[in-house]
């Protein structure tokens, strides 16, 4: 559990310093995934996109 939470933080921290539309792109992308598989490996992609400072694609 530490060691994800370690992650997440500079993902966390890149998203909250991104502006609200980006936050909505990106909050969106994970909503719309239709099975729980499909939003795991959604959000796990999301993270590693975060933790380098990128926009959605």
């Amino acid at each position: 559990m530490h060691g994800s939470r370690c992650t997440l933080f500079p993902a966390y921290e890149s998203f909250n310093n991104m502006s609200p539309s980006v936050q909505r792109t990106y909050t969106r992308r994970y909503l719309l995934s239709k099975s729980e598989e499909d939003r795991e490996r959604e959000f796990a992609k999301i993270v590693e996109w975060l933790n380098q400072g990128l926009k959605p694609m």
